[in-house]
């Protein structure tokens, strides 16, 4: 015969997380014990927050009394309540909640986290439980009278419970209607009931009326003496006991009779009788919208959306030739200055950076050709720049040669400078490609710029300039001030004219400030308030104003 099984006393924790599944079966059972408690706590007013259905978070905030804080260590723990103090008050209880379970059962199922403040607190109190124990020290921090509870990851632990359930979209609509039983019956509080991020889906007004907040077919409220009622039946109160039962049930069903049978009794219709010659609704309609009188002052007679022939035939510019004509016109003029220059004078080390830094590095560019810029709108044709390349050519380019060779040690100092920030572009090269597809290779060559504005390319002329702001104008260490001020200097470089060609560029500034730029800030610019006041954007005249002046002439 087999032998009897050893009969052992269950682990605390083992109890406490049956319990829970018997009093929370799905997040609607939790939320409602929440709902009951900030009812309990004289509130008027309880938003919801629901995400997943419930079971990724559930938020409820109400403006009831609060938490004392000398309570918080032990409001999650079992059989703890303020509504109940000795077996005979069950008799006249008139609370939802007086158990003290919920808070404990939804512990040790999920994350929970309370957040109250009593109207005698200087300040709200945080607190984190687990397994109905205090998780961590309480922190004082800001906060509205009431209490605010959070619960996060519904059934982490149980994961039965949690695959047995449906999808979210139905626990949120078991949700719904614990919520919309709630406001019914509790008109004078006001419900908000929400989806994280999205707009609410129940609202009631507080002091609001039955009438107002109704929205179902049938609706029964029966109200009893809570001495004849035994509320001590089911965990989740889901069935109460009351005596004489069959009295009241002959009473509503004599109440429902009566109602059903006025029914039957005629009713007075008032309509409108129709005049003879009265024109169709229809017709009245077509009337009064096509008699509707514009006055000139409102009359737009130009529309935003008129197009000029012109835009579709962008001026051709010789900008590539003069490049390659300016180019060659560079290497020749600085290769002669350096041989008019006394070099010989100078020291070995001093002939040996020179022609590494002057002689060898226009053959070098004059063998580069173009490059495909690369963008996620479009391609662009630009000259090829290596960023410690272009460095050296806006210094040597724009200061003269005898005041940078004055010393070998200054020579140095300001090829190690460059050094300095080709290796800082090129350690942030896949931050810049990732956010602002500012793109480099291991060697430090450029290969792709940021594209702002379709149809608009910068002038290659200030590529130098960017690139040597980019190192000590904009700030790598603060994340968001990185992207403010890479931005900016972006914008600058974008904004910079081509000195080269006046009258030729000019047209063709002209053609893309009305072609490109102008119809983006249609689009696209959103300016802030104080442009306004700062004289930023100035009105210079409305229409209305304007037929003040001259609608006589």
């Amino acid at each position: 015969m087999a032998e009897p099984g050893i009969i052992r006393k269950l682990d605390e924790n083992v109890v406490n997380r049956i319990a829970a599944g018997e009093i929370v079966q799905r997040p609607a059972n939790a939320l409602k014990e929440l709902i009951e408690n900030s009812l309990d706590a004289n509130a008027t007013n309880i938003i919801i927050t629901v995400k997943a259905g419930g079971l990724k978070y559930l938020q409820i905030q109400d403006n009831g009394t609060g938490i004392r804080h000398d309570n918080l260590d032990i409001v999650c723990e079992r059989f703890t309540t303020s509504k109940l103090q000795q077996y005979e008050d069950l008799q006249e209880i008139s609370t939802y909640g007086f158990r003290g379970e919920a808070l404990a059962s939804i512990s040790y199922i999920s994350h929970l986290t309370i957040l109250t403040k009593t109207a005698a607190d200087k300040c709200a109190y945080k607190a984190s439980y687990e397994n109905g124990k205090l998780k961590g020290p309480i922190k004082a921090c800001a906060g509205n009278n009431g209490t605010q509870i959070t619960v996060e990851d519904l059934f982490y632990n149980v994961l039965a419970r949690k695959k047995s359930l449906r999808s979210a979209t139905e626990e949120y609509s078991h949700i719904m209607e614990v919520v919309g039983g709630y406001a019914i019956h509790n008109s004078h509080v006001g419900f908000t009931l929400k989806k994280f991020g999205e707009n609410t889906d129940i609202k009631t007004s507080i002091k609001s009326t039955v009438v107002e907040n109704i929205r179902i077919l049938k609706l029964f409220f029966l109200k009893l003496d809570p001495r004849n009622v035994d509320v001590n039946v089911h965990p989740t109160k889901h069935e109460v006991q009351f005596l004489y039962e069959e009295q009241i049930i002959d009473k509503i069903k004599s109440c429902i009779e009566a109602k059903l049978l006025s029914c039957n009794s005629s009713r007075v219709m008032y309509t409108q009788a129709r005049l003879p010659g009265a024109t169709m609704v229809d017709e009245i309609i077509k009337k009064t919208t096509d008699g509707a009188k514009i006055y000139a002052k409102d009359l737009v007679r130009v529309s935003s959306d008129t197009q000029k022939i012109d835009k579709f035939f962008q001026i051709a510019s010789k900008r590539n030739e003069n490049e390659t004509n300016n180019a060659k016109e560079t290497e020749k003029i600085v290769s002669e200055e350096i041989k008019d220059k006394p070099i010989v004078q100078i020291n070995d080390e001093a002939s040996d950076i020179l022609e590494n830094s002057l002689i060898e590095e226009p053959k070098e560019i004059k063998g580069k050709e173009k490059w495909n810029l690369h963008t996620a709108v479009e391609q662009a044709n630009i000259t090829y720049i290596d960023p410690k390349e272009s460095f050296k050519t806006r210094t040597f380019k724009y200061e003269r040669v005898e005041t940078k060779l004055t010393s070998v040690k200054q020579l140095r100092e300001m090829c190690e400078v460059a050094k300095q920030m080709t290796l800082l572009l090129l350690s942030k090269k896949e931050m810049l490609f990732e956010y602002f597809s500012l793109e480099m290779n291991a060697d430090g060559e450029l290969l792709a710029l940021p594209l702002l504005l379709d149809g608009h390319t910068p002038f290659m002329g200030a590529l130098p300039t960017y690139l040597v702001r980019l190192v000590t104008e904009v700030n790598w260490d603060s994340e968001k001030e990185c992207f403010d001020t890479f931005c900016r200097q972006t914008a600058i470089f974008y904004s910079q004219p081509n000195p080269d060609s006046i009258q030729e560029t000019q047209k063709s500034e002209e053609w893309k400030q009305e072609h490109v730029i102008f119809p983006a800030i249609r689009r696209n610019f959103l300016p802030p308030n104080r442009f306004v006041t700062n004289g930023v954007i100035l009105q210079i005249a409305n229409l209305s104003d304007l037929y003040k002046v001259f609608e006589r002439c």
